[in-house]
C-alpha cells in the first residue's frame, strides 16, 4: 500500500474500493500491534494513528445526545462512533449493503439510509428516535447533517439536512456539535465538541445555527485547522442540487 495513493491523501474512498482500504488499514493497525477484535484497542489505536487530540470532551454516560459534526472524510464516523458503545450512526445505504463492508465494522451500530428518499430518511429517524427513547440514559445518534464529505466553510445552509433537529423534536434530546479536523496520519487531528444546542420549536429551522456553531469551533483552534484536502466532486457539491457521494 501507498499512502501517497489519492484516495489516502483525501480520506474519501468510493464503496467500491472501501473494503480494499480497510484491508490496508487493518494491516496498518495489526502492525502497530492493535487486536482489532477488541474494541477498547481498536478506540486507542484510531487515536494513536491518527494523533487525535479532544477538545471539552463531555461526559456521554448520563445523558443522551444527537452528535452532529462536520463531514470531511470517511474516517469520520469510524471514529466518532467508537467514542461510546450506545452510538447509532446514521450511514448511507451503499456502505450499509455493502456485505464485505461490513465485516470490518462489527463495531458499529448502523442506521442504513437512501439520501434521495424521505421515506427511507422517515424510517431511519423512526428507529433513532425509538433507541434515543429507551432507558437508561447514555444512548446517542450519530447523524453528519452536511449529508456528504464537504468543506463546512462553503456549504450553503440549503445544503445541509435538517434531520438532525427534527430528531431532537421527536426524541427530546439535545443537538450537540462537533468539530472534526480532517483526520491525518502525520499531523494532530482535533475534535472540538461544543455545548449542547436548545431543543428547537418544531418546524425552527436550525441549519444556520448549526454551521455557525461548527465553524466557531473549528476557529477556537489553535493553531489554525488544517485546510481539507478534497477530491474534485468533494470539493465542488456545496449547492443545492448537487449530488451526494
Amino acid at each position: 500500500m501507498s499512502l501517497l495513493n489519492n484516495a489516502w491523501q483525501t480520506y474519501s474512498f468510493d464503496s467500491a474500493g472501501a473494503v480494499q482500504y480497510l484491508k490496508e488499514l487493518t494491516k496498518i493497525l495489526t502492525d502497530m500491534g492493535v487486536d482489532i477484535a477488541d474494541k477498547k484497542q481498536l478506540k486507542e489505536g484510531f487515536e494513536k494513528l491518527f494523533n487525535i487530540e479532544y477538545h471539552n470532551i463531555p461526559n456521554l454516560d448520563n445523558r443522551n445526545c444527537i452528535l452532529a459534526p462536520n463531514h470531511i472524510s470517511d474516517f469520520d464516523a469510524l471514529i466518532l462512533g467508537l467514542m461510546h458503545s450506545k452510538i447509532k450512526i446514521m450511514a448511507k445505504n451503499e456502505w450499509v449493503e455493502n456485505a464485505e463492508l461490513m465485516k470490518f465494522m462489527s463495531f458499529y451500530d448502523l442506521v442504513g439510509i437512501d439520501r434521495e428518499s424521505k421515506m427511507s430518511q422517515a424510517r431511519a429517524l423512526l428507529e433513532l428516535t425509538k433507541h434515543l427513547g429507551v432507558s437508561p440514559q447514555g444512548r446517542h445518534a450519530l447523524i453528519f447533517p452536511q449529508g456528504t464529505i464537504s468543506d463546512i466553510n462553503k456549504n450553503s445552509i440549503e445544503r445541509v439536512h435538517s434531520g438532525a433537529f427534527t430528531l431532537s423534536n421527536r426524541s427530546d434530546t439535545p443537538v450537540l456539535p462537533v468539530y472534526i479536523e480532517q483526520p491525518n496520519f502525520q499531523y494532530p487531528t482535533r475534535i472540538v465538541f461544543g455545548e449542547p444546542m436548545d431543543i428547537p420549536e418544531r418546524r425552527q429551522d436550525c441549519r444556520k445555527l448549526w454551521r455557525e456553531k461548527i465553524i466557531s469551533l473549528q476557529n477556537s483552534l489553535t493553531p489554525p485547522a488544517r485546510k481539507p484536502a478534497l477530491t474534485e466532486k468533494h470539493a465542488n457539491n456545496n449547492n443545492p442540487g448537487d449530488p451526494f457521494f
